[in-house]
């Protein structure tokens, strides 16, 4: 649809300036030969990326869950991956007006080969308008999909040793990658604090939350209660806290979940800025960071709290991914931010 209207742009300034004097219709034709020059290599990395002796673009599988799908995409050609980055995906069976437009999406797990390279992707998707909803609505399982990307910056997060990452609702999406980057830098400290919207949520991610914890087997320990305390026997550990605003009138006393791993505790009501950016999580020594990929009032009240108290101790990122806050439906400008 974009190409089509640019064409048609570039046809009525052409027929406006082709009677005008030579410099103007030597920007035109300047102009129009970088246009469909940067189209052409765009195209011709679309094919080479899904298109092969055997396969024209891939078969994604979707599995759908209560207002949310994961998506699994098999690459035809593997590709490097970092945390942050994203994919535009084309999906032309969803909808009638689906095959006219990609939609972006971070990538928030993957699978490797021996070299490295990614061999699938899988996305988060929840249900709002739009692709999204026709997506849901739809029955099928399975779908032709092109993939246009990676793309996105890799940010280096191996100098810091104490991580907190914060997040609500579909924000665990782009925290999840940068997780399981960090457990490979091996840092002292890290700890997910995630406000769900509902304890479902949990269904999106929990097979993930379950690889990274083994991942960080070797630190593994049984927590005290006081949960944000770093523990002096392990050099590295990696433990997450649920926020549940829907149990706020539960006890406030932090709870193991179910788990095998003893790393995930259930708390009672929203996050708290004031609470859970914890001068305990920062008294060791180190570089100390908070990611955040949350509603309005979470981010604004992280960033209060650091620039208040923490200015010269803890950097602070907002990453590229912002989740809308579901509780009153106000979409969140994208920003990215480092104190």
């Amino acid at each position: 649809m974009h190409y089509i209207l640019a064409l048609a742009a570039l046809v009525a300034v052409w027929r406006h300036v082709r009677l005008q004097k030579a410099f103007a219709q030597i920007y035109m034709v300047v102009g129009s030969g970088i246009l469909i020059g940067t189209t052409l290599l765009h195209w011709a990395i679309l094919l080479v990326r899904n298109v092969t002796l055997k396969q024209f673009g891939s078969r994604a599988q979707v599995h759908r869950g209560d207002g949310w799908a994961q998506i699994v995409i098999p690459v035809n050609r593997p590709f490097t991956v970092h945390a942050g980055m994203a994919v535009y995906i084309w999906m032309p069976g969803v909808s009638p007006f689906s095959m006219f437009y990609s939609h972006p999406f971070t990538v928030t797990w993957w699978e490797l080969n021996a070299q490295g390279k990614a061999t699938s992707i899988s996305i988060l998707v929840q249900k709002k308008n739009g692709f999204t909803r026709s997506l849901m609505d739809h029955p099928g399982k399975e779908f032709l999909t092109w993939i246009d990307g990676p793309y996105g910056e890799r940010i280096d997060l191996s100098s810091y040793n104490n991580v907190l990452l914060v997040a609500s609702g579909m924000g665990i999406a782009a925290q999840i990658p940068y997780i399981r980057e960090l457990l490979n830098k091996h840092p002292k400290r890290i700890f997910v604090a995630w406000e769900l919207d509902d304890e479902s949520n949990l269904d999106w991610v929990y097979q993930w939350m379950n690889q990274l914890l083994l991942q960080d087997k070797e630190s593994y320990v049984h927590l005290a209660p006081s949960y944000l305390k770093p523990c002096a026997n392990s050099d590295q550990i990696l433990r997450f806290g649920l926020y549940l605003p829907s149990h706020s009138k539960s006890p406030e006393r932090p709870e193991p979940w179910n788990s095998k791993h003893d790393r995930i505790w259930k708390l009672s009501g929203e996050i708290d800025p004031w609470k859970v950016v914890s001068t305990d999580f920062w008294r060791q020594s180190g570089t100390s960071l908070v990611t955040v990929s949350a509603n309005k009032r979470i981010r604004k009240g992280i960033t209060e709290v650091i620039r208040t108290k923490m200015e010269h101790v803890v950097d602070l990122l907002e990453l590229p991914f912002q989740p809308e806050n579901l509780r009153n439906h106000r979409r969140q400008k994208v920003v990215t931010e480092r104190v």
